[in-house]
């Protein structure tokens, strides 16, 4: 909050961090076009480090070394796409959204690991507005993304970096 000073005056911030597309770029003035910038601030965390904050007053181009992961934390909802952050965002059990406008192309092109639609904690939805409406119902499901973090996600206790250096250690 010390650096996204402009976040911690408002009903909520959302928080978008779309996976690297090679071929387009994703106009991100129009998603901004659905959002009530008098409720919320919009921050925006591209692939490629980018980073935007959209409030009720103007634009804020920011040069942080946050990463999505980072930025969780003053996010009260998270959107994404085909991110890896949905994991992250499931262990802090935020409300997750997915904003798949270009769903078929995608899997396509690049294809799942897992059954997306059937995996995803959260309402995937093609229309940006859509996500909107429903933040603005706070409607999200709690328990699927915690049932989402409990099946990928193995081990949340402390200490991972003691552990890991002693599994290291062992093996010398």
């Amino acid at each position: 909050y010390k650096i996204y000073t402009e976040c911690d005056n408002k009903k909520g911030n959302i928080l978008y961090c779309p996976t690297h597309r090679k071929e387009e770029d994703i106009n991100i003035e129009d998603l901004v076009k659905c959002i009530d910038l008098t409720k919320y601030n919009f921050i925006v965390k591209m692939h490629n480090g980018q980073e935007y904050i959209y409030t009720s007053n103007a634009k804020h181009n920011k040069n942080t070394d946050f990463t999505g992961m980072d930025l969780l934390h003053v996010a009260d909802y998270i959107i994404t796409d085909y991110s890896a952050i949905v994991y992250e965002a499931s262990i802090v059990e935020k409300p997750i959204y997915f904003y798949t406008y270009d769903y078929d192309k995608y899997m396509d092109d690049r294809g799942w690991y897992i059954d997306y639609k059937k995996e995803m904690p959260g309402p995937i939805l093609f229309d940006f507005k859509d996500i909107i409406k429903m933040i603005e119902a706070k409607q999200y499901n709690k328990e699927k993304i915690i049932e989402f973090k409990n099946k990928y996600i193995y081990d949340l206790s402390k200490n991972s970096t003691n552990k890991l250096t002693k599994f290291i250690l062992k093996l010398i």
